[in-house]
Formats: C-alpha cells, structure tokens, sequence
C-alpha cells in the first residue's frame, strides 16, 4: 500500500500533541511552531520541508525519513536519528536546541550545524565530512571513530574532540578552539 502525498502546504501552530499527524510523505510542505513533542512520528516521509520554531523533542523516529529538510529554531532534544530512514538523509540546522540528540552512525556529509546548541549529543561513528559546526556549543558532545575530514569548527565552543580516535584530517579550527583538539594529548594551551 502507497502513503498519500501531501505538498505544498503550510502548517502553523498545530498541536500534533492532540492532533494526529497522517502517515504520508510531506513534499515541500513548511510546518511553523508545530509541537511534535514526544510524538510518534515512524514512516513519516518528510521532503524539500521546512520546519521553523517547532519542538521536536523525544519523538519517536522509526523510519522517519528526512530529506533535505531545514530546521530553524527548533527544540529538537532527545532524539535517535539513527533510527530513521536513512535513504537521502540531508538536513540542515540553523540555531536549533539538538542537545542529548544522537547521530550514531549517520552519514551527514556537507551537514549545518549553524549557532545550534549540542550538548551531550553522540556523533559515535558518524561520517560529517564537510559538516559545518559555525557558532555552535558542543559541550560534552561524543566523537569516536567519527570522520571529520574537512569539517569546519571555527566559531564552535566547548568541543573535545581526539584526533587520534577521529579522522580530523584537513578539518579547520580557530586558533581558540584548539584546546578542544590537543587536550586529550596532554597539552597544555595557555
């Protein structure tokens, strides 16, 4: 059985709290200050979709699908993105709240992480080739055996990252953030 297409439509201050949210693909479709809070949202294809000021926190994502999808301002803790679809997975932050939200494993090559708070958040195994982390916290994040080629931190705050645990190879940083990268080295930046 096919899911229903819905696109091109706009919804603004829905509570899917107490109002269902069908189980269809979302084609270009913009939600605006949605509550999503602990919603299950399993099978939801969402596509070319923009959400902005929406609380996504502790929804479930079992074979949520998110491609190309721009988040702004939105509350998005808690969550297991690896638990979704990860066919197309492309998704861009913009000063989103994504703290104790895991990564595990996903391969977000080219992703923004724009002013977002992520603290706590796991990026175990995950491939962020390219990912742009400009203005965010990253306090207590997790990366382990996590590819960073080419990723930009300038501008980030509060990252531990090992560069013998993480591929870091041609990945930026400002000369203010390097204590992040040499203290599990055991030097001393002063």
């Amino acid at each position: 059985m096919s899911k229903t297409y819905i696109s091109d439509r706009i919804f603004e201050d829905k509570d899917f709290t107490e109002e269902e949210l069908e189980v269809a693909n979302y084609d270009q479709c913009t939600f605006i200050r949605c509550r999503f809070y602990q919603v299950d949202l399993s099978d939801i294809g969402f596509i070319e979709c923009e959400m902005k000021d929406c609380d996504l926190s502790n929804a479930y994502l079992t074979n949520t699908a998110f491609r190309d999808v721009q988040f702004a301002q939105c509350k998005m803790m808690g969550l297991h993105m690896e638990e979704g679809n990860q066919m197309g997975l492309e998704m861009r932050f913009d000063h989103c709240i994504l703290d104790h939200t895991s990564f595990f494993g996903l391969k977000l090559k080219k992703t923004l992480f724009r002013n977002c708070s992520l603290k706590e958040v796991d990026f175990t195994e995950a491939e962020l080739g390219e990912a742009s982390f400009a203005g965010s916290n990253l306090e207590g994040a997790k990366f382990e055996r996590t590819d960073l080629r080419k990723a930009d931190f300038r501008g980030a705050q509060s990252y531990l990252i090992d560069p013998r645990e993480n591929n870091v190879q041609k990945a930026k940083f400002s000369k203010e953030g390097l204590e992040g990268l040499v203290k599990s080295l055991g030097v001393i930046v002063e």
